[in-house]
């Protein structure tokens, strides 16, 4: 591929072109170093972020928690020297954890940092605050698994997260709204599977004038969920 080609491609398609490489990379990645080295530095400089100049992108970053010295994140990305972003990686064939999580959230909270990710260089869990200032949410806002990637979390990706973009307020905006559309959704289908008492009983009294008895709340019940398995089926 010439220069000219390289300059012209879009961020989809450098993006996609990363993606394609991993799979020929992943068996020689064994470690969480090579990892960084191999998947998640590339990823940033996708991004847009200088990780050879250390105002911007620093490795290794202190956030050293109580009584607990020399703790440091991995990666911690600034801007006019405050922290704005902190990254704790792990390996790549290492699946992500709750544990794993634990350390950014305490990380999180000894930095100025606005946003965190937790990453294995193929899964990237992006985390901010939603309910409380500097206290880290312990369910990711957005994520992306670099595998099976589509063109609507690349825009996504691009549109939270490269540098050029990067507004927290707006992150802000949009971690709360993907946080309720994501609480509804899963309420929505715990429901779909098994309609509760209260959900039944607000359909049954759109369609029923009289008092619902527990044999009509069981027969709108049934009702309820047959419908929405042939939903389903023909979607």
């Amino acid at each position: 591929m010439g220069l000219d080609e390289v300059m012209c491609m879009s961020f989809e398609e450098e993006m996609n072109d990363f993606c394609d490489e991993i799979p020929n990379k992943y068996e020689n990645i064994l470690t969480e170093e090579t990892t960084k080295i191999s998947l998640v530095l590339p990823f940033l400089r996708l991004m847009g972020y200088d990780d050879a100049d250390p105002t911007e992108v620093q490795a290794e970053y202190t956030a050293d928690i109580g009584n607990k010295q020399g703790e440091k994140v991995d990666f911690a990305i600034l801007k006019n020297n405050k922290v704005k972003i902190i990254i704790e990686c792990k390996p790549c064939h290492s699946p992500l954890k709750e544990n794993h999580l634990y350390q950014l959230l305490r990380y999180y909270i000894t930095t100025e940092a606005q946003l965190g990710i937790l990453t294995n260089g193929i899964i990237y869990q992006f985390y901010t605050d939603t309910n409380e200032n500097s206290k880290m949410d312990n369910i990711p806002f957005f994520e992306i698994d670099l595998l099976n990637l589509n063109s609507k979390s690349i825009k996504k990706l691009k549109k939270l997260f490269y540098k050029n973009n990067f507004d927290i307020n707006q992150i802000s905006i949009i971690a709360k709204e993907l946080k309720y559309n994501n609480g509804v959704k899963k309420v929505l289908l715990k429901e779909f599977e098994d309609p509760s008492k209260e959900f039944t009983k607000t359909i049954a009294k759109q369609v029923y004038n009289g008092v619902l008895t527990p044999q009509l709340n069981d027969k709108f019940s049934q009702i309820i969920h047959n419908k929405i398995r042939n939903y389903r089926r023909k979607n």
